[in-house]
C-alpha cells in the first residue's frame, strides 16, 4: 500500500520535484506546483469522463428518443476523440493529458448506436458499427504510421469545428436542446478550459492546444444555448406538426 502511494506521488511530482518538495521541503517551487497541478488536473478529467457522458445516455434512455440529437455531429465528435486518443497514445503522452479522450470514444460510439437504433436504421446501424470498429483497430493496433496518425489529428480541428456547429445550429432550428444533457455539455467546457492548461503545462503540443482552444469556444457556445433555451419545450418536429 505505501508503496502504491509512493508511485502517485512520483506520478504527480514527476522528475526531481519529489525531492525537492520532500526531501529538500521546497514548498514554494513554482515549476513543481505547477507541474503538480496539471497532473492533478488531468487524473481528475480522466476520472470525470468515465462517467462524462453518463447523463446523456440515460436521458436518451429515459425519453426513449434522440430528438434534439444531430448524428452527423455526434459521429463526427467520436472520430475527433478517437483521433486525439490514438494521437497522443502514439507520442507516449502521459495519459492525464488525453485519457480522458479514450472513455469519450467509447461513451460518443455507444450515444450514435442508440440514435440509429431508435430511428430504427438497423442496417445502416449495423454497416456503421463493423466499418469504426475496424477503423479502430486499424489506429490502435499500429498499423497506421505516425504520419496518418497526426494528419488525423490535424484533420481534428476542422471536423470539431464541423460536428459542434451542426449541433449548434440544430438546437438553434429547434429552440431547444432536446435530449442534450446540460450537465455533459457543463463538464465538456470545464473540460476544455483544463486541457488547455494542461496541454500548454506538460506536452506543449500545437496540434492537441488548436484543438483544445477551438473546443473551449465551441462549448462554450453550446452551454450559452442551454442558457438562452432553457424554458423551450419545444421541438423542431412540433413546429413543423404546427
Amino acid at each position: 500500500m505505501a508503496e502504491y502511494f509512493l508511485s502517485i506521488l512520483h506520478y504527480l511530482l514527476p522528475g526531481d520535484c519529489y525531492d525537492k518538495v520532500f526531501l529538500n521541503f521546497d514548498f514554494t517551487n513554482a515549476d513543481c506546483f505547477r507541474l503538480f497541478l496539471s497532473r492533478y488536473i488531468g487524473i481528475s478529467l480522466v476520472a470525470g469522463s468515465a462517467i462524462l457522458k453518463i447523463p446523456q445516455i440515460l436521458k436518451i434512455l429515459r425519453a426513449g428518443s434522440v430528438e434534439g440529437l444531430s448524428l452527423f455531429s455526434v459521429i463526427l465528435e467520436m472520430y475527433c476523440y478517437l483521433f486525439t486518443f490514438t494521437y497522443n497514445y502514439s507520442k507516449a503522452f502521459p495519459f492525464s493529458t488525453y485519457g480522458e479522450s479514450l472513455f469519450l470514444t467509447i461513451q460518443v460510439f455507444l450515444i450514435t448506436i442508440l440514435i440509429f437504433l431508435y430511428r430504427k436504421q438497423y442496417s445502416s446501424g449495423l454497416l456503421y458499427t463493423v466499418l469504426t470498429l475496424g477503423f479502430m483497430y486499424y489506429l490502435i493496433s499500429g498499423l497506421a504510421s505516425s504520419a496518418v496518425l497526426a494528419f488525423l489529428q490535424s484533420c481534428g480541428i476542422p471536423i470539431l469545428i464541423t460536428s459542434r456547429s451542426t449541433q449548434i445550429y440544430h438546437t438553434y432550428l429547434a429552440k431547444s436542446t432536446g435530449q442534450l444533457a446540460f450537465i455533459s455539455a457543463f463538464m465538456l467546457w470545464g473540460g476544455s478550459v483544463a486541457r488547455v492548461f494542461t496541454t500548454l503545462q506538460e506536452t506543449g503540443d500545437v496540434l492537441m492546444l488548436g484543438s483544445y482552444l477551438v473546443g473551449l469556444l465551441l462549448n462554450t457556445a453550446i452551454v450559452f444555448q442551454f442558457l438562452l433555451y432553457w424554458n423551450s419545450g419545444v421541438s423542431l418536429d412540433d413546429k413543423k406538426k404546427k
